[in-house]
């Protein structure tokens, strides 16, 4: 399993959000670029780079971020927030992004995701899935909408979608363990999914369980940041 640790944006500040709310935000005096050559360094491989600003405005804050972590590290960046339009993606690809992510447009749209799943494939291509209980939420997580997980997977899983980031908004930064249940659930009825958990991790010993569940891998966060999780155990 790869453990993916994550930089989020916002305003040019690395920080953590509890449970998708900007207004309960925890910023890091920790410069990004700096973290995510020490991650490189430490001999971690993937790097998870959410630009916030974007997710709620659809404008990128974090290209020249992108460019310079592509042009100093090796680091696989996946890049998530505010893509909307196919120009976006080529855009955040020319930055240096191994991989985009996409998850508000694809649940408004998702007749649009097929179309960019083929066009860029399914290597280049992310859905983020971001889930309220059983349904999706968009716009940074602060809007759920009608549809619900299995629904929309099912017919992204048919179009060749390889990989999912699941978040469980109720646990993001909370450190309350992830939700291996409903990754479990995932597994058995899609084991083609390269799935990548996100939210709630808090310790060695959850990455341990979401390995041992067949995840392909996990991206964390806040663990990292409070100190919980040491870069050197992530390696």
């Amino acid at each position: 399993m790869i453990a993916i640790p994550a930089i989020d944006i916002v305003d040019g500040r690395l920080v953590r959000l509890s449970q998708g709310d900007f207004d309960r935000q925890t910023d890091y005096s920790l410069d990004p670029l700096d973290q995510a050559k020490s991650y490189a360094a430490a001999g971690l491989t993937h790097l998870h780079l959410v630009d916030l600003d974007a997710a709620r405005t659809g404008k990128f804050t974090c290209l020249d971020l992108l460019q310079q972590i592509s042009d100093k590290t090796k680091l696989s960046v996946d890049y998530g927030g505010g893509v909307r339009r196919a120009d976006d993606i080529a855009i955040l690809l020319d930055h240096g992004a191994a991989a985009v992510n996409i998850g508000s447009q694809s649940v408004r749209d998702p007749k649009w995701f097929l179309e960019m799943l083929v066009r860029y494939g399914p290597e280049r291509i992310i859905w983020s899935a971001d889930v309220k209980g059983q349904y999706l939420a968009t716009q940074a997580w602060t809007t759920a909408s009608a549809l619900k997980l299995y629904d929309v997977l099912d017919d992204f899983a048919t179009a060749g979608l390889k990989r999912v980031v699941c978040t469980d908004i109720s646990r993001d930064g909370m450190m309350t363990g992830p939700s291996i249940n409903l990754y479990r659930e995932i597994l058995q009825r899609f084991p083609q999914i390269h799935l990548v958990a996100s939210g709630g991790i808090s310790c060695i010993q959850d990455l341990e369980a979401l390995r041992s569940e067949g995840l392909w891998g996990a991206v964390i966060g806040k663990a990292i940041y409070q100190g919980a999780i040491k870069i050197s155990e992530l390696c």
